[in-house]
């Protein structure tokens, strides 16, 4: 099964804040709560993994499709 996913949201700091905390594709554990623990396996668009263990005990994966650092 494939699934797509897109959020957004608006916060009260600016980009460069936000991209700060948030752009680190394996440190989601870092902001997220509930996330037990976070890896990557592999590097780079269309190889990186994040293998997330979520506090209920599941578990996910993750590709990085895309990353533009500069939107």
């Amino acid at each position: 099964m494939r699934l797509t996913v897109e959020t957004s949201r608006e916060y009260d700091h600016d980009a460069d804040r936000v991209w700060a905390i948030t752009g680190d594709f394996g440190g989601l554990k870092a902001w997220l709560p509930g996330i037990n623990a976070c890896r990557v396996e592999g590097a780079g668009v269309g190889n990186a993994v994040r293998i997330v263990d979520v506090f209920d005990g599941s578990v996910t994966r993750e590709r990085l499709a895309a990353l533009d650092e500069a939107r």
